[in-house]
């Protein structure tokens, strides 16, 4: 509320050395920014047509698909149209046709997205309008500025719209008995586009007399495979070659371009040349290339004895001529024991199978497509004159990332397939990183892409699927996974750490493993703040770090390793159950032992730093003299107490109620009544109920999730959605 904020806002002032400036005998109205804000009953609509049908020679399946979901932001929405169509034809008893197409549209509204964080930083202390009917975007002290989130709501424009075209056509040719060729062609069309408009009515807008851009990517994809099979069988034997030739190439366009300085907000962005000043205008275009040859061989020995072989070499453009090539074979074999003449037929194992695999695979994703060579980008003008310099430093050497990992497995089904289990064991290591390396600004550049390093993954995977109760009546089936995963750099150049961020690459740790300073506690008093710290204004209340290198100072040096983001082990639980014609649905979804680093809570959290709203727990909880708190720190502006640390590093363990959904299906002789095949109805809820002592949104969030090297940090995106849904299947 306001009058706690403001009572906490002046303690931080005076305790950063300066005087109050509320009125603490006042009790001003409080603006609920996150209730003001929120769409707290959003709507989702999804509607779906599907036809199919044809004769001996002709099949086809038509889908129309209609989505709509409000955001639980207001003004956030996403409109999504699809259209579907499948056609396969046979010519002859020898050649078959095939033609796919896939065509959606999403319309997305993002301007919710800019508020998630500020409606929780926003002073609960100030009114939505002022006076004169514009939004407040300033404290009534002049302290802070901001962008309101009721007027961004109102008034801002960020819409995203992609379209995306799948096409694919295919000829198979059946030329001789065991023996056809495939050959297929595809292109993926994506066209997206991105117009804003930030008015003047926002203050970021105002500082500029309103601001439009508009952003157009799009890219091309097409994919030529060529695949020749053969198959055949003899005695107990079974055999299956291929081989084939697949190509494929991308092309990028971008632009974009703005104005500011608009005279009004009419026209938004829908002229920018009404604006009195343009910013730069940006192309690029860029391409990628990948050819692949492969071939693979599966012998079958009477069902017991399996084996797999295959080999493939790819060649792209990504890399330098050299190195553009890269050969990945693989082996894999299974004995099927319980085959076997002296494998008990009559115990309790009906199914027993041991498998084992080597493979080896390359990555060249992460990395843009001209990293091997030199880039020049114009713009570096020098002594009036005109001129392009060198931005991207060349690295022939790059090369593919590649892995070999060894799986053990063993397949068993007990009481005659009643339960299911599989297990795997697995060894995975990857050679010849691919990462941008920073460098030392003293060379001119911020990073080279390199191949900097190697890792190692081990881990277990472990399932059961059992019919704990099968008769007419009722039936419940439950299946079971869970997997462990450790990981470990194992080299890097010059086996030197490299810092990223607030993680850091160390050869025997994690890969991402977070790194920055960890917290040690309040001090309770100035006695035990260390001399230099006191120096710098450190006082009683402060956040106390480990001093690893006891210098009794904070430095870089002071940083450490402090947690991973990858889980100990995670896993699903899948219940369901049938009574009669109803059917009850229960998945569940846990990750244990991972970290999340909580970078969007660093304001809300920081207690008076910038003036911010707060969490009411971190607010009410706050160090405010000797022993009343170990873990939270006073009322302070002090960059001390904000810096990155295991302070807002928490546990990102989670059991959740991912769906539960509860379906009834129509008699028979009531759908025969109604001339229809099927009708089933249902009750859906998704995101039911989370179980976890993470304080943030979602615990199941993270920052560049594709990328292990910064993963498990929340930048406060929007969470996944709670979602009731209500609908029925109808099959004629």
């Amino acid at each position: 509320d306001s009058r706690s904020f403001e009572k906490l806002a002046n303690e931080a002032l005076v305790n950063s050395g300066g005087a109050a400036i509320y009125d603490e005998s006042l009790t001003p109205a409080t603006t609920d920014w996150q209730d003001l804000t929120s769409n707290k009953n959003a709507l989702t609509q999804n509607y779906q047509l599907t036809v199919s049908g044809g004769n001996d020679k002709t099949t086809f399946l038509t889908s129309f698909n209609y989505f709509n979901q409000e955001g639980v932001i207001k003004a956030s929405e996403m409109k999504k149209y699809a259209f579907r169509a499948n056609i396969d034809h046979k010519i002859s008893s020898t050649i078959n046709l095939g033609l796919s197409l896939t065509m959606t549209k999403v319309d997305n509204n993002r301007v919710g997205n800019s508020v998630l964080q500020s409606r929780l930083t926003t002073p609960p202390n100030l009114p939505v309008m002022q006076d004169d009917g514009s939004y407040t975007f300033s404290d009534n002290n002049g302290v802070i500025t901001f962008d309101n989130p009721v007027g961004v709501i109102n008034e801002k424009v960020d819409w995203h719209t992609n379209f995306r075209s799948l096409n694919n056509a295919f000829v198979e040719w059946n030329i001789i008995k065991g023996l056809k060729f495939k050959s297929s062609f595809g292109i993926d069309i994506d066209y997206a586009t991105n117009k804003s408009y930030n008015p003047r009515s926002v203050y970021s807008g105002s500082q500029k007399n309103g601001e439009a851009k508009k952003i157009s990517n799009n890219t091309y994809t097409w994919i030529n495979e060529n695949i020749l099979t053969y198959t055949n069988t003899w005695g107990v034997h079974s055999f299956t070659g291929m081989v084939g030739y697949t190509q494929q190439q991308s092309a990028y366009d971008g632009f974009n371009a703005g104005s500011y300085g608009f005279l009004n907000d009419n026209l938004q962005m829908n002229n920018l040349g009404s604006g009195t000043t343009y910013t730069a205008p940006g192309s690029e275009v860029k391409k990628w290339a990948l050819n692949s040859y492969l071939a693979r061989v599966n012998y079958t020995v009477n069902n017991k004895y399996l084996l797999t072989a295959s080999i493939r070499a790819d060649g792209s453009s990504k890399f330098a001529d050299g190195n553009q090539w890269g050969t990945f074979p693989s082996v894999s074999g299974a004995w099927r024991i319980s085959n076997e003449s002296f494998f008990p037929k009559d115990g309790i194992i009906s199914d027993l199978k041991l498998r084992a695999s080597w493979g080896m695979t390359g990555n060249q994703e992460g990395i843009g497509n001209y990293d091997s060579r030199s880039l020049a980008n114009g713009g570096h003008n020098y002594n009036g004159q005109d001129g392009i310099a060198i931005t991207t430093l060349a690295n022939p050497d790059l090369k593919w990332e590649k892995s070999d990992q060894t799986n053990i497995g063993l397949d068993l089904s007990l009481f005659n397939d009643r339960v299911t289990v599989g297990m795997d064991y697995f060894i995975k290591n990857t050679k010849d990183l691919l990462y941008d390396r920073p460098l030392h600004t003293t060379t001119g550049f911020s990073s080279i892409t390199q191949n900097i390093g190697s890792m190692r993954n081990t881990g277990f995977e472990f399932n059961v699927e059992s019919h704990n109760i099968m008769n007419d009546r009722f039936s419940w089936d439950t299946q079971f996974n869970i997997s462990t995963i450790k990981n470990k750099l194992t080299s890097l150049i010059d086996e030197k750490p490299i810092p990223v961020g607030n993680h850091v690459l160390q050869v025997g740790q994690p890969i991402g493993s977070f790194y920055m300073y960890k917290m040690d506690g309040i001090y309770q008093d100035n006695q035990e703040v260390p001399e230099k710290l006191y120096a710098k204004g450190v006082r009683a209340g402060d956040i106390k770090y480990a001093d690893k290198d006891n210098d009794g100072d904070l430095t870089p040096a002071d940083k450490e390793i402090v947690g991973k983001p990858l889980p100990d082990f995670f896993g699903g639980l899948t219940n369901r159950f049938r009574y009669g014609n109803f059917d009850l649905t229960i998945f569940n979804t846990f990750s244990v032992g991972n970290d999340v680093y909580a970078t969007g809570m660093g304001g809300i959290d920081a207690v008076g730093h910038n003036n911010y709203g707060m969490r009411k727990d971190i607010a009410a909880n706050r160090w405010t003299g000797p022993g009343t708190n170990n873990s939270i720190p006073r009322a302070m502006i002090s960059t001390h107490n904000t810096q990155a640390s295991t302070y807002l590093l928490h546990d990102g363990s989670y059991f959740k109620f991912k769906d539960v959904t509860l379906g009834y299906t129509l008699p028979s002789n009531l759908t025969q009544k109604l001339n229809i095949s099927n009708m089933r109805v249902y009750l859906s809820a998704q995101n039911l109920w989370t179980i976890s002592s993470y304080p943030g949104y979602d615990p199941e969030v993270s920052y560049s999730v594709n990328n292990s090297k910064t993963m498990g940090e929340d930048a406060m995106t929007v969470p996944q959605l709670r979602t009731f849904v209500c609908g029925f299947n109808l099959t004629f």
